[in-house]
């Protein structure tokens, strides 16, 4: 590389690298040529000249994807020197370069993850959830390595990520990667054993997507090698050895928080429903929201206009079967406005508007009921407990939200507390 290009890189000067340009339109092409070479981008990096990063990443956007003689890309040389506001610009730039492999196969997440940067593990999962499944020269996933190096904190986040990954393949790549066998057979169950890593073994033992009877090229169980452990460590050896280990508390930002806290029912819920959402075609979705629009407004219709008609306000066809009619009327229009609520994929933020419309319609189906149904109708009994379930429904809902979000910044604020005790 023309030693100016390098100068310019380090210092940030992108008006040389046009200067150069011009008297040698293929400066950067040859570079290009060469098959591993420090480019302009790697030395821009190493410098943390992220203004001059993003010109070579305009001028030559290949460069991003080159290994340097020690076989790292631009992105793992961000990582391995913990820039985060240059590993954010490059994956939003690109968020396909965290698949790129470099040295022993490893990409920039499994260096992240080595290294114990959290922060940095975040922002991978907020670019390229799906990078997660990339496996290094051994085979080892990011929570191979994780549990490897005993790194607790970096482990809850990757569990986190895969609980939360959304997506018609979200369920198979979640178990995928819980039990995906290195080259030598073992899960990270076996390498959590293995290394004695009893918290990180028990963690991954609650897990449901775990398999447990998954055995390596020795034939062994994860439990058949903590036996063997346990036996020939019976004087306490293992303990000794950093099998408990103290986990510090590094830079704490919302989505860290919530990535290391385990979903709570109501988040698995949605998530479920997000999930079985996304394995619908849009052609089915279209075809499910036209049937349940027309079964909304027949059912809807028919409050307002009875069989048989009204008579001074009142339904003329006798209470016990207007009352069957109702009841089998109010499921159908029910069911038909839920399978709507969940066939429109919007998030929680524009839910708050978007419900507000589902009760208005339900409040005023069930008072026009309350107005025509024959005063002798147990129709007329059973009304106010629809409106207390509907009312219910909605303000748990929005309830729900809120404290979420209140719990989450109490959490906040106390890990900040801790953070600043531990730093006296």
């Amino acid at each position: 590389m023309d030693p100016r290009l390098a100068e310019a890189a380090r210092s940030g000067n992108s008006e040389t690298v046009y200067a150069l340009l011009r008297e040698d339109p293929y400066l950067l092409e040859n570079i290009e040529a060469v098959p591993f070479i420090d480019t302009p981008l790697h030395e821009a990096v190493n410098w943390g000249e992220s203004r001059f990063v993003m010109v070579i990443m305009n001028l030559k956007p290949s460069f991003a994807r080159k290994l340097n003689p020690d076989a790292f890309s631009p992105l793992h040389l961000a990582v391995k020197q913990s820039r985060f506001r240059l590993v954010r610009q490059l994956l939003k730039a690109d968020p396909s370069l965290a698949h790129v492999k470099g040295r022993e196969g490893m990409t920039p997440l499994h260096l992240a993850v080595e290294n114990g940067a959290s922060e940095l593990v975040v922002q991978f999962y907020k670019a390229c959830p799906e990078c997660i499944q990339d496996v290094n020269v051994d085979g080892q996933t990011a929570l191979h390595i994780a549990v490897a190096n005993g790194k607790m904190e970096v482990l809850e986040v990757l569990i986190g990520w895969l609980c939360r990954l959304e997506g018609r393949t979200a369920e198979s790549i979640e178990n995928k990667v819980y039990n995906k066998r290195d080259l030598d057979g073992n899960t990270v169950l076996h390498v959590a054993a293995d290394k004695a890593k009893f918290q990180e073994l028990m963690m991954l033992l609650e897990l449901r997507k775990i398999c447990k009877d998954i055995k390596n090229h020795n034939g062994l169980t994860a439990v058949d090698i903590l036996k063997i452990l346990l036996d020939t460590n019976k004087d306490g050896l293992l303990l000794e050895s950093g099998a408990v280990e103290a986990v510090s508390v590094p830079k704490v930002t919302r989505m860290l928080k919530v990535l290391r806290l385990q979903p709570t029912r109501f988040q698995n819920i949605k998530l479920a429903f997000k999930r079985s959402r996304s394995l619908i075609t849009d052609e089915t979705r279209n075809a499910l929201l036209v049937l349940s629009t027309l079964v909304m407004t027949a059912t809807y219709q028919m409050v307002l206009q009875p069989p048989g008609g009204t008579n001074n306000g009142k339904v003329v066809m006798a209470s016990r079967f207007y009352s069957a009619l109702w009841v089998f009327n109010t499921v159908g229009f029910l069911a038909a406005s839920f399978l709507v609520m969940f066939l429109l994929q919007v998030n929680a933020f524009k839910i708050m508007f978007y419900f507000p419309m589902f009760p208005c319609m339900c409040l005023a189906y069930l008072l026009s009921s309350e107005v025509i149904s024959p005063s002798d109708a147990y129709v007329v009994k059973i009304l106010p407990g629809f409106v207390f379930v509907i009312l219910w429904f909605w303000v748990s809902f929005l309830v729900t939200e809120v404290a979420e979000r209140i719990s989450n910044s109490k959490t906040l604020r106390k890990l900040k507390q801790v953070i600043k005790v531990r730093g006296k």
